[in-house]
């Protein structure tokens, strides 16, 4: 049987990969171009909040909670510790869901600047918004409202009943949200990536990095009916919850970590002040330049020629996962890219 200590110890490991991986991505960003951006500031946002989840995971599992069979024989003071434990399982399901849905506006945030320049792709980027805040509205909703009255939260004598204490609503109903706004990203980025002109196992590689959330949806799918089958008990929900936010951490920072770690291999880069056409040849020529198309830059700097350096493109993100040496005239864009080439060549 899952312990209390078990789940505390991977809680803690979970916590101490999530914050490094942050600090590393916010870092390395920050070294690199000597500015954060949305989705940066999303994960600074997840910090705060994953420390939160950290601290009141480890009271709840060390007070207890109102899930108890046969209440009525605890000890009163044992009946005040899971009282005071029910309230933080109320901060920390809400933790999870801010944590959960701030690493979607961070990939969203990160895909919103990658089709800057796509007009075919960009008319989705805000109804997927609305998307995201719909569902994450309604998982917290479901956290808040299943309960009725509200105080039969942390209620434990006498039982307040299967609702209060299992809270399968809010189980299913995040879990619902989870898996959707999760197959849309993956829905909306895997068009992208099959448009780029590149040999088949290129595309299966960039497409790997950027389907690493359907890790996060197997989860959700495993954990429903496996937390539900063993009585919702707060140590099982606390563990596939450790799982959720490890794989959505890890899906949020790999691609911008992946892309740094590149660079640096590739080219030696200390910072943006090292990325420059003597240190880095490839960026001599802009109109052959993979940071040609990024997503940082107006229409008036594409008519310019102009180009800058933190190159969260198409291109960019085609190079650095494939190790291939993309340029503007051989990526040879489909139809619905043709209008931002002719801007280019005119």
């Amino acid at each position: 049987m899952l312990t209390d200590t078990t789940a505390l110890i991977v809680t803690y490991i979970v916590y101490a990969v999530c914050t490094i991986l942050i600090i590393v991505r916010l870092y390395a960003t920050w070294a690199r171009s000597r500015q954060w951006k949305g989705d940066d500031y999303w994960m600074i946002l997840a910090l705060a909040i994953l420390t939160t989840r950290a601290v009141s995971t480890t009271l709840v599992l060390e007070y207890k909670t109102s899930n108890v069979d046969h209440p009525e024989r605890l000890p009163p003071e044992e009946v005040r510790r899971r009282v005071f434990g029910s309230k933080l399982v109320i901060l920390t399901r809400t933790c999870y869901a801010v944590f959960i849905w701030a690493m979607k506006f961070c990939v969203l945030s990160f895909y919103s600047r990658l089709v800057e320049q796509l007009r075919h792709y960009q008319r989705f980027i805000y109804p997927i918004w609305w998307l995201l805040v719909a569902t994450f509205t309604g998982s917290i909703l479901s956290t808040y409202l299943e309960c009725r009255p509200f105080n039969h939260y942390w209620q434990v004598v006498p039982d307040p009943g299967h609702k209060c204490t299992y809270s399968e609503g809010q189980l299913y109903t995040t879990g619902a949200c989870n898996l959707f706004t999760d197959m849309v990203l993956l829905g909306f980025i895997m068009p992208i990536i099959w448009q780029l002109n590149l040999p088949l196992r290129t595309k299966l590689h960039i497409a790997s990095l950027f389907s690493l959330g359907i890790i996060v949806m197997i989860i959700t799918i495993i954990r429903l009916p496996f937390v539900v089958g063993n009585q919702a008990l707060q140590q099982w929900r606390t563990m596939f919850a450790n799982g959720e936010v490890l794989a959505s951490c890890i899906v949020a920072n790999a691609p911008v970590l992946y892309r740094i770690i590149k660079d640096r291999r590739q080219y030696g880069l200390r910072g943006s002040s090292s990325m420059t056409p003597s240190t880095t040849p490839h960026l001599q020529n802009p109109y052959r330049s993979e940071f040609f198309f990024s997503a940082n830059r107006s229409p008036i700097q594409i008519r310019r020629g102009e180009f800058a350096a933190s190159g969260d493109s198409i291109e960019f993100v085609a190079r650095v996962l494939s190790d291939c040496d993309v340029d503007v005239e051989k990526v040879g864009y489909h139809r619905e890219f043709s209008d931002t080439r002719e801007t280019i060549r005119a």
